[in-house]
């Protein structure tokens, strides 16, 4: 059999392809893998990091982990950094909280930024389930701004 690319007569050797084109197309960067490290990756930024001076947020991130090794809600080992007034601007070390994984998912979900309440808590509040409340939204702006 021939290979896929138009205009090429050479057999196919993988994946429908001949060995040419396919050393192409492997070597692509939509080709490679999402795992890929360094500019090889499909998120790579060009080395620009997230925060504007990510080494002291590394370095206070350090400092509240070695101060507080557990999580300020619940007791377990806290692994991450959550800030307090939700924005990734303010580095200071009182803004910053140590916090399991779980904890700083609920802490930093839409809900818990809006209304104060993580969804789990809205129902135990207000009853039904989760998911009629992720359905419902308008309904719960109108029930918790009362």
């Amino acid at each position: 059999m021939k290979c896929y690319v138009p205009k090429c007569n050479d057999k196919i050797q993988t994946k429908g392809l001949c060995s040419k084109h396919y050393d192409r197309f492997r070597n692509h960067s939509s080709f490679e893998k999402r795992s890929s490290k360094g500019n090889r990756n499909v998120n790579w930024k060009g080395g620009i990091a997230e925060y504007p001076n990510h080494y002291l947020m590394k370095k206070n991130r350090l400092i509240i982990l070695l101060q507080n090794p557990k999580c300020e809600i619940c007791g377990k080992l806290a692994t991450e950094i959550h800030h307090k007034d939700f924005t990734k601007i303010n580095r200071k070390l009182s803004n910053l909280q140590a916090v399991c994984h779980k904890c700083n998912s609920r802490l930093s979900s839409k809900f818990y930024k809006r209304y104060g309440l993580n969804l789990e808590e809205i129902t135990k509040k207000f009853g039904y389930s989760i998911f009629y409340w992720w359905k419902h939204q308008d309904k719960l702006s109108f029930l918790l701004t009362k």
